[in-house]
């Protein structure tokens, strides 16, 4: 496997976390493999993602860049709680929140912001060839990707099928809708042309190895999705980028900082309560002993 273009910790958290919340991974090279630490919140969740993803291959749209395919030979570590010393693109502690460096985010905006050029070229080429006079239909593009999930095995979420699209550009809204055991969501993208190139590369991918959560793109007559509050099955990333996973790690954090302010506060406000008793007892001590004297 060529290491560089193998998958990333975040390719690594969407295949693990269909199988229940991910709590920690750190990732280093091996004697010239790549090698990932998964700590789950509960032991039941590994051994199932274990069982079903050992001898899979990782599907093709999750490493658009590697040559070939890569099969991954999942065991239990020793390990029982993993230490993650810093936040980064090879660690990850996931109960804190985390904001990509400046300069990765700036290399993956570049890099779909030229796919989506390039892509745009060839479709407008193809176009003028096919019928230079042809008026585009309402139908052949849109902003906004309707993506119909076939072969569902794992309820899809918001920051799963993130992971996937945001690939491609950034994604501005998301919702997803289920009804009859149908699921659907609606992708919405800033312009027509990141759509395109997403659908040129999702199209018939499946989110899970055999198959399952497979994606069929379309575009949507929608230009503008209405998301009236963020939710499991709505999302406006322009609002809050980090998505449900980002904003409850922040609620966790902030909750846990007020609950160690909270304590701290009540310590000190406990001491200066017992020191003033002290100084009071001391006072009466005082007082008496004076009085003693006096006689």
């Amino acid at each position: 496997m060529q290491v560089a273009l193998g998958p990333t910790l975040d390719t690594i958290h969407m295949l693990c976390a269909a199988f229940g919340d991910v709590a920690k991974i750190a990732m280093f090279e091996k004697q010239n493999a790549l090698q990932a630490l998964v700590q789950f919140k509960e032991p039941r969740n590994a051994r199932e993602a274990q069982q079903t993803l050992n001898g899979t291959t990782i599907p093709d749209h999750m490493v658009p860049t590697h040559p070939g395919k890569i099969t991954m030979k999942v065991s239990f570590s020793a390990h029982t709680d993993l230490q993650i010393h810093s936040q980064s693109e090879r660690s990850r502690d996931f109960s804190l929140p985390y904001t990509p460096a400046a300069g990765a985010a700036a290399a993956t905006a570049a890099a779909g912001a030229a796919a989506a050029d390039h892509y745009s070229a060839v479709s407008a080429a193809a176009a003028a060839a096919a019928d230079p006079f042809a008026a585009p239909s309402a139908a052949s593009s849109s902003n906004v990707l309707q993506c119909d999930l076939e072969q569902v095995a794992y309820t899809p979420t918001i920051d799963a099928l993130h992971t996937i699209f945001a690939t491609y550009g950034y994604v501005q809204k998301m919702v997803i809708t289920e009804k009859n055991h149908h699921w659907q969501a609606l992708v919405q993208y800033y312009d027509d042309t990141t759509a395109a190139t997403a659908k040129q590369y999702l199209d018939g991918h499946a989110m899970y190895p055999g198959g399952k959560n497979k994606l069929k793109l379309s575009f949507s007559s929608q230009r503008d999705l209405q998301v009236q509050t963020n939710d499991d099955r709505h999302w406006d990333f322009m609002l809050a980028p980090g998505g449900p996973q980002a904003a409850a790690a922040a609620a966790a954090h902030a909750a846990a900082t007020a609950e160690y302010h909270h304590a701290a506060h009540s310590a000190a406000a406990a001491a200066h309560a017992a020191a003033a008793s002290r100084a009071e007892a001391h006072g009466r001590d005082a007082d008496h002993h004076h009085g003693r004297d006096a006689d």
